[in-house]
């Protein structure tokens, strides 16, 4: 009789050990199907405010690892500060990033990404798009395996199509400006200098610098630029010989094109790194920037800061590739662990990231620190 209770109890006993055992595997489950393994499940944010009311997500703590591939353009100072950041950041969330640089190849950079795609070891995606067309059905396949995609600069299509910010199928968030924002950023930024320089409704001309002359985002630029400035009634236009994107570049396109122009009140340039060349090439022509020819540039870098500081610029249009790496990664981290996420992110609706910066925004904000530097050097 005791033996048969003994046997009984240790059956009893069986039976709530098996009960615990799968309540546990039951719980474990649960968790694997509402977070991917080797991601976060959760993670406190916090948000911050934009100058227009706006409100970005901003992951703070990642309790996971998570793993994210980031495809940048090129190794140009613009790409590494982004790679900088996004690796950082993932770092500080608790993840990690890997680079992918297909030096301006479009095809090599769909290839890498195919490879990333296929390895199945990253979560993530944060994108420097060297040609958006090329690239979206890989997107629409990483979205569709559940990696979160963030595109950086601009909506991943031809320039034509990049006027406004938008997602197209797999990409979680488009974090830049269009070149609808742009053009008007540098059409005001240049009648500014223009009314600064000669007076409002005094005639001027303005030369206008692209980078590549057949780019097609160069020719958007153009394009808006002369028609806002013929509708002010004053200003007049011409276009420069292309900069190439260099300050040797600027340097050259400033000095061939004053062999036959006689009177510029501004020059516009497309990159800070071709306003520095231009500069020089003033100097070169016995023509003092900052008072015989004022120079409205593109990129907001620590090179632009020094040159508005000393007089020689009078401003430069707002590029952040450091922050707009920083948001890419927060908002993949928010959607890893479930939170809500924006679909688009306005670099320029951010705290410290304005449109333009000239002496009267660095004098009204003396804090400001520019998001990179054209020389690499801090």
């Amino acid at each position: 009789m005791r033996s048969r209770l003994l046997y009984s109890l240790l059956i009893l006993l069986s039976l709530g050990l098996l009960l615990v055992v799968i309540a546990g595997c039951g719980s474990a489950t649960e968790t694997t199907t509402t977070a991917p393994e080797g991601t976060t499940t959760t993670a406190p944010v916090s948000t911050t405010s934009g100058p227009s009311g706006s409100e970005t997500t901003v992951a703070t703590t990642a309790t996971q690892p998570f793993k994210v591939a980031v495809f940048v353009y090129n190794s140009t100072p613009y790409a590494r500060v982004a790679w900088e950041a996004a690796k950082a950041e993932a770092e500080k969330l608790g993840g990690t990033a890997t680079m992918f640089n297909p030096e301006n190849d479009a095809k090599l950079q769909a290839t890498q990404m195919q490879d990333a795609i296929t390895s199945g070891e990253y979560q993530g995606f944060v994108i420097q798009p060297n040609d958006g067309v090329r690239l979206q059905p890989l997107v629409k396949e990483a979205g569709d395996k559940g990696i979160k995609v963030a595109v950086l600069d601009a909506s991943l299509a031809s320039p034509q199509d990049q006027l406004t910010l938008y997602n197209l199928p797999g990409v979680l968030v488009t974090i830049g400006f269009g070149l609808t924002e742009n053009c008007k950023a540098f059409a005001d930024e240049v009648i500014a200098a223009v009314d600064a320089k000669v007076g409002k409704g005094n005639q001027a001309v303005v030369a206008i610098q692209p980078g590549l002359t057949n780019f097609p985002q160069d020719v958007i630029r153009t394009k808006s630029l002369q028609d806002a400035m013929a509708a002010t009634g004053y200003i007049k236009t011409v276009v420069m010989p292309q900069g190439e994107y260099s300050t040797p570049g600027g340097q050259k396109s400033a000095l061939d094109f004053f062999q036959t122009q006689q009177k510029v009140d501004v020059i516009v340039t497309y990159a800070d790194q071709m306003a520095m060349g231009v500069v020089t090439a003033l100097g070169q022509l016995d023509l003092v920037p900052g008072k015989d020819v004022y120079i409205v540039a593109g990129g907001a870098a620590k090179e632009a800061v020094e040159g508005i500081q000393a007089g020689t610029w009078f401003g430069s249009i707002g590029n952040y590739p450091a922050r707009e790496s920083q948001l890419a990664v927060d908002t993949i981290v928010d959607s890893l662990a479930g939170k809500s996420t924006p679909e688009t992110i306005e670099i320029w609706k951010q705290p410290g990231c304005p449109p333009a910066i000239d002496k009267a925004y660095l004098d009204a904000n003396p804090d400001f620190k520019p998001d990179w530097s054209v020389l690499a050097s801090g």
